[in-house]
């Protein structure tokens, strides 16, 4: 018996005639095949949901693996789930049960593969729409007041971070709040992604100020409700924005604009023991130059005997991502990070296809294996007394924590070593918590301006740096406690070292960014693991350039019928 991924509104399963189906908007527990061709019986999955009357209708469609059909279901309780139902292999592929190594059990979900005029409701769920109280502000001429005129006492800011995030954002607003007695600010944790657009599309009252990852710029900023930073930092003569990482001001930008601040920042980053290094004869000073080299430290580790595992990933999408930034490779035109107006991706280009055929080697000798998206299970690999890894691409927003749970001797055998996520010296992607303006009235935005400086002042990001995040301000870099902690845990200086050394009037450099970008990453990781699997990275990334573009189209239509300008 398989598994089904919750809460991305689908489902994969075999059916007994060995085709493969996609349902959406369910949460059902529905058998999968079992790696390796064996599969168990598939049950119409409306039987596993009680009391729900499921009607079902099919016709013939083009799908990109031939002609298949999209079946729907419509249930007594008005949701309607669609996929597709293609026979032959070029369909969702599912990898449920163990893997290889014997460690975990994944499952890959289908992208929706309908057509526009279908898929509109489906992506609808990652599109943040403008208020449905009145028309979208006018972008064409933002005004941004940040005068405190002492009527707003209150900031209410919703935020969707995970809890090392949110310990960090309550002494933020501690000392925020003791700064301005008098002033309160309400956090207000909206959840994951869902819970934030259902609250965005609520009739509650908007908040001053959003925090979410940088990779959501597209989307937040499509919705037309958020004022751009750039038009407070204009009105604000005490904060210099070139004192901004230039990378951090690209990476935050869409059309030559600023829209957001940053708060945490963070880039992917290589994490490894030293100490292993060191018995398998190798220089944990010396990070690879290229592919080559990355494949031959991977098989010495593996051939030294100290470790069973080259390199265990949970985010295989970097792998596309930041090389395509380091090659200088648009994975969309500049309007991509609209989406190309938003139209295509173009995924098959050749340096980049090249650089992957290092993954496809590494996968066909087993250097390297993927266990999806967990928070730190692909670093406790690092130190797994059964079958360690070498080496783990991980975000650097985790570093501070690593580096206390060696400190406090449960890995007394280990030491922390930390390198560029590799090949990334002339580009890479970066993340993390960004705070938008969404506060309309000009009082309540001075104020909301305050807070959001506040997250973004060179004392919090030197703060921030501490932890293993990206230090966003120049003139936080000579932070004394900053440079003390540097010299004691020297992997911390990494990750701002990298984004700093950026010159992101290069191409590509601080990565793509499309409306929809979840599912691009989403795709991408999926697109990772075929060729971790055997397919040749051009076959997996033309699946995945194929999926992409038709989920960019109908974002862009839901945008259309939502009146975003």
């Amino acid at each position: 018996m398989g598994h089904v991924r919750r809460g991305m509104c689908s489902a994969v399963f075999r059916r007994r005639d060995g085709a493969w189906a996609h349902y959406g908007c369910g949460t059902l527990a529905v058998p999968q095949p079992r790696r390796g061709g064996r599969r168990s019986s598939a049950p119409d999955p409306a039987s596993r949901r009680p009391g729900v009357s499921w009607r079902a209708a099919r016709w013939p469609v083009r799908a990109p693996g031939g002609v298949g059909r999209l079946h729907w279901r419509r249930g007594g309780d008005g949701r309607v789930a669609v996929g597709w139902i293609v026979p032959g292999p070029d369909v969702p592929r599912d990898v449920s049960g163990p893997s290889r190594n014997g460690h975990h059990v994944r499952m890959h979900v289908s992208v929706i593969r309908v057509r526009a005029a279908m898929a509109v409701s489906l992506v609808a769920g990652v599109l943040v729409v403008p208020a449905a109280s009145g028309a979208a502000p006018d972008r064409s001429a933002p005004s941004c007041s940040v005068a405190l005129d002492g009527a707003a006492n209150t900031v209410t800011v919703w935020h969707q971070l995970g809890f090392l995030a949110e310990e960090e954002l309550g002494g933020l607003i501690a000392e925020f709040e003791a700064a301005r007695p008098g002033v309160t600010v309400e956090a207000v944790d909206v959840g994951a992604d869902g819970g934030l657009l259902q609250a965005l599309r609520s009739d509650r009252p908007a908040p001053d100020v959003l925090l979410v990852n940088a990779e959501s710029i597209v989307n937040i900023t499509d919705s037309g409700r958020v004022t751009p930073a750039a038009a407070c930092i204009a009105q604000d003569p005490s904060f210099d924005q070139t004192d901004l990482l230039p990378a951090v001001v690209e990476a935050l930008s869409v059309d030559d604009t600023l829209w957001g601040l940053p708060m945490l920042m963070s880039t992917p980053v290589l994490y490894f023991d030293q100490a292993q290094f060191r018995a398998a004869g190798l220089d944990p000073t010396d990070p690879p130059d290229d592919v080559d080299e990355l494949i031959g430290q991977l098989r010495t580790l593996v051939g030294s005997g100290q470790v069973t595992m080259g390199m265990v990933t949970a985010s295989a999408e970097w792998f596309a991502l930041a090389w395509a930034a380091d090659l200088g490779l648009e994975l969309a035109d500049d309007a991509g990070r609209v989406a190309n107006g938003g139209r295509e991706v173009d995924l098959l280009q050749q340096p980049l296809l090249d650089r992957l055929e290092g993954i496809s080697i590494m996968g066909a000798e087993r250097l390297i294996d993927d266990i999806g998206n967990q928070a730190f299970e692909d670093l406790l690999k690092l130190t797994d007394p059964v079958n360690p890894a070498g080496m783990v691409p991980h975000t650097s927003g985790t570093m501070g924590v690593v580096y206390d749970l060696l400190d406090d001797g449960r890995f007394e055998d280990s030491e922390l070593g930390v390198w560029p996520f590799p090949l990334t010296e002339r580009g890479t992607v970066l993340g993390g918590p960004v705070s938008y303006m969404f506060a309309q009235d000009p009082g309540q935005q001075g104020l909301a301006w305050a807070f959001m400086s506040h997250l973004a002042s060179p004392a919090a990001q030197a703060r921030a740096a501490t932890l293993g995040y990206v230090g966003a301000r120049r003139s936080s870099l000579d932070d004394p406690a900053l440079q003390a902690a540097w010299q004691e845990r020297p992997g911390l200086r990494v990750p701002t070292e990298v984004v700093a050394a950026i010159d992101p009037t290069l191409p590509g450099s601080v990565g793509t960014v499309v409306g929809p970008d979840y599912r691009l990453e989403w795709r991408l990781g999926w697109a990772l693991r075929d060729i971790i699997d055997g397919s040749s990275p051009r076959d997996a990334l033309a699946r995945a350039e194929i999926d992409i573009n038709l989920t960019i189209d109908a974002y862009l239509e839901a945008r259309a019928r939502a009146g975003t300008p």
